[in-house]
């Protein structure tokens, strides 16, 4: 359970606190951003801008955090991405295989190649 979801921006050294679902607050020098209250963590912005400063009271964290979102700003698109897993994990060498050959038989399958 989270019980306390804070970030310290590490340009302004401003504290903000996001206190409920979709409570979206960003820092004065608009650095950094908290959001998810104490339902989940969502940090947007500069991501190495920041000091973690939420509290949980998790048993076990590393087998019950909840995963971290963030927001991309891609042009004039804005979309959110989860740090869970790691993004070097997608990087994986093999491409999957979803059967079919090159034959197919006239279905939807076929292997990435």
């Amino acid at each position: 359970m989270i019980l306390r979801n804070a970030i310290k921006c590490k340009k302004c050294h401003v504290i903000i606190e996001s206190f409920h679902r979709h409570d979206f607050k960003w820092c004065p020098c608009h650095s950094v951003a908290v959001d998810g209250g104490h339902d989940y963590l969502k940090r947007a912005g500069d991501l190495e801008g920041y000091i973690e400063m939420s509290e949980s009271s998790f048993d076990n964290i590393e087998k019950e955090t909840p995963p971290i979102m963030t927001t991309i700003l891609v042009g004039d698109m804005v979309g959110e991405i989860s740090l869970d897993p790691p993004l070097s994990a997608l990087d994986a060498p093999d491409t999957p295989d979803f059967g079919g050959g090159e034959s197919g038989g006239g279905g939807a399958g076929g292997s990435f190649d």
